[in-house]
């Protein structure tokens, strides 16, 4: 197997010492050994890998199959540092919330994230100590040395396959159909054979913010009939936002003047 490896470096502003970052359900921090990654539901992100560098920074290989896979990543980091990425097309930084990251493009589909922070990890409590009968010297503290564990080069992704997270499914709940509509026209212009590039603007009216927002976009022709059907996701999609989205649905018999109408419906979100 073809091992691809990015080396990044992580320049990090000292601060005081505070507890970890929840980060797609890992406790990121200074030592920590947590690689538990959970992407949102429906998020157009895949996890290849994920590893530990040093002082506990942790380093993904994430894909898309659909878009582009570094403007995924951007609305995803945006989502947990309050700001859109810096940099180039195939290089972007975040800073931010405690959290300092960098991505860059592998290939096409594929790029590495490294993210840390310098926030020290939460302190679990030391279980009471059991009683005991007789005199007990309460002075004494006993040091241990923290033991150094030694984890990939700094930075370093390599391309394995992970194995895929079971995800709990969403409870159903029922949305208003008013919750989230479309502003103006769908863009649509088919893309290959299989494929339809589609564009357009989502406004959230739910009361609730979503990391990733899944909708069904629909097709219909002049007579009302459906055309096609797929899924599309939109990310970082905050109450009361308009979020223009960019994605590609499955639509085979797509033809641009046959499409009259279109509808969009909400299918859950995290």
């Amino acid at each position: 197997m073809r091992q691809i490896v990015i080396t990044v470096c992580l320049w990090l502003a000292a601060v005081a010492p505070a507890s970890g970052v929840d980060f797609l359900g890992v406790e990121l921090c200074e030592g920590s050994v947590d690689t538990s990654v959970t992407l949102p539901v429906g998020s157009p992100l895949t996890l290849d890998s994920a590893e530990i560098g040093r002082h506990g920074g942790l380093l993904m290989l994430l894909k898309s199959d659909k878009g582009n896979v570094m403007d995924r990543i951007n609305d995803l980091m945006e989502y947990y540092t309050g700001n859109p990425g810096t940099g180039s097309e195939d290089k972007l930084q975040w800073s931010g919330n405690q959290i300092t990251a960098y991505a860059q493009l592998i290939k096409k589909g594929y790029a590495a994230l490294a993210i840390s922070t310098t926030d020290d990890c939460s302190v679990t409590d030391p279980a009471p100590a059991a009683e005991a009968t007789g005199s007990v010297e309460t002075d004494q503290v006993v040091e241990t040395e923290p033991v150094e564990e030694e984890g990939p080069p700094a930075a370093a992704v390599a391309a394995v396959a992970a194995a895929p997270a079971t995800l709990a499914e969403p409870a159903a709940t029922a949305v208003p159909a008013e919750d989230f509509r479309l502003k103006g026209k769908v863009k649509h212009t088919r893309a290959d054979a299989t494929w339809v590039d589609v564009m357009g603007v989502v406004v959230n009216s739910s009361g609730t913010d979503y990391a990733v927002a899944n909708f069904d976009l629909s097709f219909y022709d002049t007579a009302g009939d459906l055309v096609c059907v797929d899924a599309i996701s939109v990310s970082v999609l905050r109450n009361g936002q308009e979020r223009a989205f960019r994605d590609s649905i499955r639509c085979t018999e797509y033809e641009a003047e046959g499409v009259a109408t279109w509808k969009l419906q909400f299918s859950g979100g995290q």
